[in-house]
């Protein structure tokens, strides 16, 4: 691909990006979690009333209870809205070849392994 119909992006631009998707997708993550500790507060709640469902549901209920108490306060979500990914940058590669002129650039490096090959079959 000699000539490039679209710009690669930069480091710049996929930053940009990255912490606007980030964003996005992290307050999306945020209300999906609490609707889900609520059905499972709830959940806990319901079996806690029988007797099959003794202690444990309580450890549980009150782990459920403080993910929720800290997914709801402003500074814990602004925290997790701020820790952005960071994108790391690859080096560009010197130049694409096509096949053919790989071939015609490393044709003597090739041609004693082909020789090479041919002296083994024949012994």
């Amino acid at each position: 691909m000699r000539t490039r119909m679209l710009e690669r992006p930069t480091v710049l631009d996929l930053e940009q990006k990255a912490r606007s998707l980030h964003e996005d997708i992290t307050k999306h993550w945020i209300t999906k979690e609490l609707a889900l500790l609520r059905s499972q507060i709830n959940r806990v709640n319901e079996k806690g009333w029988r007797r099959e469902y003794p202690f444990d549901k309580v450890i549980q209920l009150s782990e459920y209870m403080y993910k929720m108490q800290l997914l709801q306060t402003p500074s814990e979500q602004s925290h997790l809205i701020h820790e952005v990914p960071e994108v790391v940058a690859e080096p560009e590669p010197a130049s694409v070849d096509s096949p053919r002129e790989y071939r015609e650039k490393h044709k003597a490096s090739l041609e004693p392994i082909a020789a090479r090959s041919k002296e083994s079959n024949k012994t």
